[in-house]
């Protein structure tokens, strides 16, 4: 839609000249129109930052017999299980349920472990410990227990060495499992270790021994292996929830280690439940490697590739979309596909909490596998706003699909979900990368670039003349059909809602320059562009006020795409010369 209506501008203005002259530039004209497509290869569009967009099909499975958020989701034994959490009034439940011949199965646990951790262990059982203590997510608890996927069962066997939630676990090749992380308690690394009896009958003792306390405190920290027997722990959040910035990571053998990528990107962690799911390396090989998001002081995101201690960015084919239709993409973790060579980073909606029936979940594949020095090819998949928003990263299935179970209505802990997704992210082939061989589509490019720039020199032609000839008049007739198009965009797409929305945004969607949108606007609306963006965010804020009079003001001026309360509060009053609660008064009285 937006080349269709781009293209008729151009046409409106292209007539306006003698066509003897002007007959070259509209074929480019038709050729600038045709190219974006051709390269897209008709099956996906694209955004800015020039990654491709695809929606992903999404197949419903069964729901879920009791509906749980702040679960443990996991895959063992080819089964799909998920364990405690809690259900609806964020009451925890000591339930789990295993997924096979097409239903859920309800299974009973020693513990409720809500917000608890889990480990996949060698043996094939899965520890799963800690949690929260009482409803609504208060304290912390001690218990662990042990899960045996060959009879569907629970064992309680002891105690944590330190009460904990919000904590993350990883099983080293030894067999001992690290833990670390706690939330508004004291964190501290201690050890798990499951050992067969010295009288050989077959019976298996376990036991959590302390390790030592720590000087930076974290919850849901990020701990990865960085040799068979060692592993480096470290994460972006404190106890409190509070922001942790260090360019340092502790060692579970040795000092504290120095992370030079630390200095200006900070690791992103959101309470990954399956730590070592971002694991690419290959330990029969002794090659620990992980892929790690990050993000710098702007907010992008990138990827960090560790590799024992030391860490880069992975070269990526473009940049990491932030955004896609006006909607800002907040990322969670990697669930890395060692089998295909490719890692999915898990986001949501911005307005995941307050939005429920408008946001998306959204997957940015990466293709490391074929990553050259230059570039790792990515996609960012999307869905339809599903009925519910997981509150955990996607886990990989046998089949290379990702698995959604349970997770949040409205944004609510007070109101889980029973539903249960897959989505068909696994292919035949890996992610195509950008090939050498297909030169014509640079060519076109390029062509395509140079068509863009003499089309606008030509454009910005109105008043001007050859001195041999007379120079007719100009109509504001092309200015009308470009604000009209802007106004279609507004009112279909909304990009108004993304509060980091510039003129360069929608001087994108219709290949100009970002100094032809504001003129268009000044000329035709007689303001800025941003007085313009900010009548849409009034219309829509005061929309939100009048369908739901119950909503925070703090929520209504970040859905409406405001970036601060103060700017909210000071535009409505100058548009409407009261603020915000006078005015719904007035409109209610």
């Amino acid at each position: 839609m937006r080349y269709v209506g781009y293209l008729q501008y151009l046409c409106i203005q292209l007539n306006k000249r003698d066509m003897a002259t002007t007959r070259p530039n509209f074929w480019l004209a038709i050729l600038l129109f045709l190219l974006p497509t051709a390269a897209r290869g008709g099956t996906a569009d694209t955004i800015p930052s020039g990654c491709p967009i695809v929606k992903v099909e999404v197949e419903q499975l069964p729901d879920l017999n009791i509906a749980r958020a702040g679960h443990q989701v996991f895959c063992v034994n080819g089964e799909y299980v998920v364990a405690g959490g809690h259900t609806d009034g964020f009451v925890p439940t000591p339930t789990a349920e295993y997924f096979k011949d097409g239903e859920w199965h309800v299974m009973q646990m020693t513990y409720s472990h809500d917000v608890g951790i889990s480990a996949k262990l060698k043996s094939g059982k899965v520890l799963i410990a800690g949690g929260c203590e009482q409803p609504s997510g208060i304290g912390q608890t001690f218990n662990a227990e042990l899960y045996d996927p060959e009879t569907h069962s629970f064992r309680g066997f002891g105690i944590l060495q330190r009460k904990r939630t919000w904590a993350s676990a990883l099983e080293l090749d030894s067999g001992e499992v690290v833990i670390a992380g706690n939330w508004y308690h004291n964190d501290g690394i201690e050890m798990f270790y499951e050992a067969q009896s010295a009288k050989g009958d077959h019976r298996y003792r376990q036991s959590f021994t302390y390790i030592r306390d720590v000087a930076t405190q974290r919850s849901s920290p990020i701990i990865i292996r960085i040799a068979k027997d060692d592993a480096l722990i470290f994460g972006p959040y404190g106890i409190r929830g509070d922001t942790v910035r260090t360019a340092y990571a502790y060692r579970l053998k040795g000092d504290s280690v120095h992370i030079p990528l630390f200095e200006t990107w900070q690791p992103i962690s959101a309470g990954c439940r399956q730590i070592d799911a971002s694991f690419i390396g290959d330990e029969a090989k002794g090659d620990f490697t992980y892929l790690v998001p990050v993000k710098d002081s702007t907010g992008q995101v990138a990827i960090a590739r560790f590799s024992g201690t030391e860490a880069s960015l992975l070269p990526t084919a473009c940049t990491i979309p932030m955004t896609n239709k006006g909607d800002s993409i907040i990322y969670c973790n990697i669930t890395a596909d060692r089998q295909s060579g490719r890692a999915y980073l898990f986001g949501l909606s911005k307005h995941f909490q307050t939005q429920q029936d408008n946001t998306y979940n959204y997957i940015l594949c990466i293709d490391y596998a074929h990553a050259s020095d230059k570039d790792a090819p990515m996609k960012l998949y999307y869905t339809d706003p599903l009925e519910m928003m997981p509150d955990f990263s996607p886990i990989l299935t046998p089949e290379g699909h990702l698995l959604i179970a349970g997770g949040l209505r409205n944004g609510s802990n007070f109101t889980p979900a029973k539903n249960v997704y897959l989505l068909h992210v696994g292919q035949p082939k890996a992610v195509e990368a950008r090939s050498a061989g297909r030169w014509w589509i640079w060519a076109g490019l390029a062509l395509a670039g140079l068509c863009i720039v003499g089309i606008i020199l030509m454009l910005r032609r109105r008043k001007s003349c050859d001195t041999a000839m007379e120079c007719a008049p100009v109509s504001d007739e092309p200015a009308n059909e470009l604000m009209s198009l802007i106004n279609e965009l507004m009112d279909k797409e909304k990009p108004y809602l993304n509060s980091e929305l510039k003129v360069s945004d929608i001087a994108d969607a219709f290949h100009l320059h970002r100094n032809d949108i504001s003129a268009c606007i000044n000329s035709q609306m007689g303001c800025t562009f941003a007085q313009y963006i900010n009548r849409y965010r009034i219309e829509y804020a005061k929309e939100l006020m009048r369908r739901q009079p119950d909503k925070k003001i703090s929520s209504i001026w970040m859905e409406s795409g405001f970036g601060s309360e103060q700017t909210f509060f000071k535009t409505f009053r100058s548009a409407t010369g009261l603020s915000p609660k006078e005015w719904y008064l007035q409109e209610n009285d």
